[in-house]
């Protein structure tokens, strides 16, 4: 069992081709192309990531030293508020396409 310290952790460990894909997605219809600071980006990454697979995890141990929490808090904001929008554009997927992809908290191997 491998037990993930922030999302950074996870995000490096697992990073499913249909998480990423959806992320492009997400990325092309809801962040503006001016939008390049890979700080920022980061953030908006990490925060799909999280609200995609319907994450439990607290905040303060996703956010770790990589990202500060009040700037992930309002970046979580804006995706959640998206994510609604979002799912809705690729309704008439498989099921599983929306269901948590793993547990954040551990990976059972």
């Amino acid at each position: 069992m491998i037990v993930f310290r922030d999302l950074c952790d996870t995000y490096s460990h697992f990073s499913p081709s249909d998480l990423y894909t959806n992320f492009m997605k997400y990325k092309s219809q809801y962040i503006p192309s001016s939008v390049s600071d890979p700080n920022i980006l980061l953030c908006y990454k990490y925060t799909f990531f999280y609200v995609f697979t319907d994450s439990k995890v607290k905040i303060k141990t996703f956010c770790g030293d990589k990202i500060k929490e009040k700037i992930f808090k309002t970046c979580l904001r804006e995706v959640r508020n998206n994510m609604k929008e979002y799912k809705k554009t690729v309704e008439g997927k498989s099921q599983n396409e929306f269901t948590p992809i793993c547990n954040l908290y551990s990976l059972h191997k």
